[in-house]
């Protein structure tokens, strides 16, 4: 209305006026980084108005290549620390994620508050990709690394006790110290093998060694033991450490690997005769009781070992399965275990050395209830027969070529 042109001359008098459309049907709308919808003349008045009053965006570091630098060396270090604090692939992930969010803030509060612009695309994209950089090398070292010491304690234990271990590594941490269970020793020695070490050459010697602790390693594993170590010919193994089943059951698992010794002792015998090798037999103790587990050792060199009384009392009865005549011995808190599952024959009470003040009952493993004794009378008569026979060794003979 032309009547009102003077009314709107003053009130706009001295200022800039911007004419454009703000409905929505005239698609004159943008997208800006605080608001997705703006008007384009809202946005040109926005511009204008900086201009007049010197408020424009600058870069927060003017110069390129200095802004280039110091953006690289920012998300370096965000980088690297993220990846020193964090070993776990979803909380290196987490720690990224958090980084971009903090480093998009940033660039808002000094874009509203301060004027300034800071790179985000680029930032934001080198952090996204270095968190799933860093989350999948994470996660292959851990999967290496895992596999790495599987492969280490399934040279020690059955691989299900490796994997029990591998999901609570809490617990084997504190075993590291020393830990207090009660559980089955085994102790196994093959019997006159000094002799025969003797009348072997040293590659004859270590190849049947091998072959028999082959044998003796696959049985103790079989029912979930630890082998704790090897003393020349000699096995040391314990049943319910550093994980029980139960005292029935780790007894249990003992001696039932005993006489899986035995059977597959007797199996190895025929092969090695068939070879014109000497025939081997041994002695198995076993006892029951509390013992110590733990590293061993000094600061240069720890062996993971069990200690205690338990211990010493499976060392002594295997060396009295000599005198007693038999292969396979128990003590009497095993055999109070696992007498309901076995047929055991009593051997008496008997002093041994360094325990001269206190008789320890032995029994005489025949077999399992319910399965045959004809193994045992087998290996009983063979014993008896190999101790009575001419302690001379034949070594076969190599071909001679050329």
């Amino acid at each position: 209305d032309p009547t009102n042109w003077p009314l709107i001359a003053d009130q706009f008098e001295g200022k800039i006026v911007l004419i454009g459309p703000m409905a929505e049907s005239f698609q004159d709308r943008k997208r800006t980084p605080i608001d997705n919808t703006m008007p384009g003349v809202e946005i040109h008045a926005h511009a204008l108005a900086a201009l007049m009053e010197g408020r424009t965006l600058d870069a927060a570091i003017p110069n390129p290549l200095g802004q280039g630098l110091l953006t690289a060396i920012a998300i370096a270090a965000i980088g690297l620390g993220l990846g020193y604090r964090f070993t776990q692939p979803v909380p290196r992930l987490v720690g990224f994620l958090g980084a971009i969010a903090a480093w998009g803030a940033l660039a808002y509060l000094l874009m509203v508050q301060g004027d300034r612009l800071v790179p985000v695309a680029i930032p934001v994209a080198c952090l996204g990709m270095g968190g799933v950089t860093y989350m999948a090398t994470g996660a292959v070292s851990n999967r290496l690394e895992e596999q790495r010491l599987r492969r280490t304690l399934e040279r020690y234990v059955a691989p299900s006790v490796a994997q029990e271990i591998l999901n609570q590594p809490e617990d084997f941490t504190s075993l590291t110290v020393g830990q207090r269970f009660q559980a089955a020793v085994l102790f196994s020695d093959i019997r006159g093998f000094s002799r025969i070490s003797y009348q072997l050459g040293a590659e004859e010697t270590v190849s049947l060694l091998n072959t028999y602790l082959d044998e003796m390693v696959n049985a103790i594993l079989e029912y979930r033991g630890t082998i704790d170590k090897f003393i020349g010919d000699a096995v040391m193994a314990e049943f319910g450490a550093p994980k029980s089943l139960g005292p029935e059951q780790d007894a249990l698992g003992a001696v039932s690997a005993a006489l899986t010794m035995r059977e597959a002792l007797a199996a190895l015998r025929v092969r090695l005769e068939a070879q014109g090798l000497p025939p081997l037999f041994n002695g198995i103790g076993i006892s029951y009781g509390e013992l110590v587990v733990g590293n061993v050792g000094s600061v240069q060199r720890l062996e993971y070992t069990a200690i205690g009384d338990t211990v010493n009392v499976a060392s002594r009865i295997e060396g009295l399965t000599k005198l007693v005549g038999t292969d396979i011995l128990i003590t009497q808190p095993c055999y109070d275990l696992v007498k309901d599952h076995i047929v055991a024959i009593d051997h008496g009470t008997h002093f041994l050395a360094g325990r001269e003040q206190e008789a320890v009952q032995v029994y005489g493993v025949i077999a399992l209830k319910g399965e045959s004794d004809e193994l045992y009378h087998q290996v009983q008569k063979d014993l008896v027969q190999h101790l009575s026979q001419p302690k001379a060794i034949t070594i076969p003979t190599r071909p001679q070529t050329g």
